[in-house]
């Protein structure tokens, strides 16, 4: 399969000996992921994919899953997260964003009622697991997804100032192709990784920002 690099290392690996574990017939393996890669080779049974826009379409004989990944939270470092008393305050800091997806600060400050001026964002990464690091080393606040830092805020090395997530629209999707049924190892992991998603959602997000 080819996954997304950030929700590879990040969500996927970290679950695969609990598929093992399930599926002991099932043994997977990574090809290199490409941005616009319609994944038409033989050696690519399936793959992770960003919907790249909230309204936009899958190609023509791509069946999509909606997996996880349209949760965006504001996060920063510990120290930092004490010092902020409201949303309005994290404008007095650097707003790092990811280069990609510029308008996630704006989706998630107008959840909390700030319709207005625009924020004036300072870096930008064009890898969420850049972004990530960034946050790491209190270069600023970040918007990102959530089930991209888990590990750092069960860890307590990342922070969420404030409760409450905004929907990009986005989010992965696991893709096959249509026209091809697969095989029993194929199904059992595709089961597994909608299941394991399911119940990442159902532990981990919370109410939406401003609710």
């Amino acid at each position: 399969m080819a996954p997304v690099p950030s929700l590879y290392a990040r969500w996927l690996v970290p679950r695969l000996p609990a598929l093992y574990a399930q599926h002991p017939q099932v043994k997977v393996e990574f090809r290199r992921w490409q941005h616009d890669d319609r994944f038409e080779r033989d050696d690519v049974d399936c793959w992770i994919n960003p919907k790249p826009a909230p309204h936009s379409r899958w190609p023509e004989g791509v069946v999509a899953q909606y997996l996880l990944g349209r949760e965006l939270v504001p996060v920063c470092n510990p120290a930092r997260a004490a010092r902020l008393a409201r949303p309005q305050d994290m404008l007095q800091h650097p707003l790092l964003h990811h280069s990609a997806h510029p308008g996630d600060w704006a989706l998630w400050l107008k959840a909390c009622g700030m319709l207005a001026p625009p924020p004036r964002l300072a870096s930008g990464f064009d890898l969420a697991a850049a972004l990530i690091e960034a946050v790491l080393a209190d270069m600023g606040i970040a918007v990102v997804q959530l089930c991209l830092i888990e590990r750092e805020l069960a860890s307590g090395q990342l922070a969420m100032p404030f409760g409450g997530w905004v929907s990009s629209g986005r989010g992965f999707y696991l893709c096959r192709r249509a026209e091809r049924d697969g095989s029993p190892e194929l199904h059992a992991f595709a089961q597994w990784a909608m299941a394991e998603s399911r119940r990442w959602r159902r532990h981990a997000v919370g109410k939406p920002a401003g609710t």
